[in-house]
């Protein structure tokens, strides 16, 4: 019994790929040097509005997420990967964004 609600708990944790963009992107920006573009969405979880994601090259998984947990905290999920540097500004403009969107 106890296998059977570890398995749901952990099923329900949300996760970077569980989240989905909506709309039109709030903002996009290219490198200075144009390799890549970044663009922030609000995303959703299961039909509701829970954050904002970072989405580099137009990829359909965003590379990190400020979301709002069930307790009303702020987090980050990411994922860095080679090719997909993350420079402080983009930091910056997902945590002003989230400000923003959530009226932090």
């Amino acid at each position: 019994m106890g296998i059977i609600v570890v398995k749901t708990i952990i099923k329900s944790l949300m996760e970077r790929k569980d989240l989905r963009k909506t709309g039109e992107p709030i903002l996009t920006t290219k490198t200075i040097q144009g390799l890549y573009s970044a663009s922030y969405y609000l995303v959703k979880h299961q039909d509701k509005i829970v954050g904002v994601g970072l989405f580099h090259n137009g990829n359909e998984d965003c590379t990190l997420a400020l979301i709002e947990n069930k307790k009303g905290e702020k987090l980050m999920l990411g994922h860095f990967a080679e090719g997909y540097p993350v420079p402080d500004q983009e930091f910056f403009e997902l945590n002003k964004i989230y400000d923003w969107a959530f009226g932090k």
